[in-house]
């Protein structure tokens, strides 16, 4: 047993920057970003707008009356940040052979195709080269399933402008 040991004062200089160096580390790493002090209503840098054209064919008018303007989509059971711009129901168009074998294009008065406008805030991934509106990818000749709180059709995306 050692009786007579003296304090020294060197070995607790350095546990006492040792200390402050450990608290300094801690705040430092749980200081609040600046990102969870903004407000709700401001977007990420990589937020940007985008017009999608959608065309589903074989559809009738009753199956569009559900669709107008201004409602909002719906995917994954939750409203999403994008509505519909327009619904247009057009005639198909048809070709068929005369009897000379020349093929004549004629519009089909029972067959109809809708087309619907979509407007979205979609979110840029650099990481990923698609475009994601509620889960589903937003590139021209996939299939989208277009679905708000009155109904759903399901086509093909013509067309997709971001801006």
């Amino acid at each position: 047993m050692i009786k007579n040991r003296k304090w020294n004062w060197f070995d607790a200089l350095i546990i006492l920057i040792i200390l402050v160096i450990v608290g300094a580390a801690v705040l430092v790493l749980n200081k609040p970003d600046a990102d969870t002090n903004k407000t709700s209503t401001s977007q990420p840098s990589n937020q940007k707008e985008m017009i999608m054209t959608v065309e589903v064919k074989n559809v009738t008018d009753a199956l569009c009356k559900g669709f107008a303007k201004g409602d909002q989509l719906m995917a994954l059971n939750k409203l999403q940040e994008g509505t519909i711009e327009s619904v247009s129901v057009v005639n198909s168009i048809k070709a068929s052979a005369n009897n000379n074998g020349v093929m004549t294009k004629y519009e089909d008065t029972v067959d109809k195709t809708a087309i619907v406008i979509i407007r979205s805030k979609v979110v840029i991934n650099p990481t990923n080269p698609y475009i994601e509106i509620g889960g589903q990818p937003a590139k021209v000749g996939l299939n989208y399933y277009v679905k708000t709180s009155k109904g759903e059709l399901y086509g093909k995306i013509k067309k997709v402008e971001v801006r």
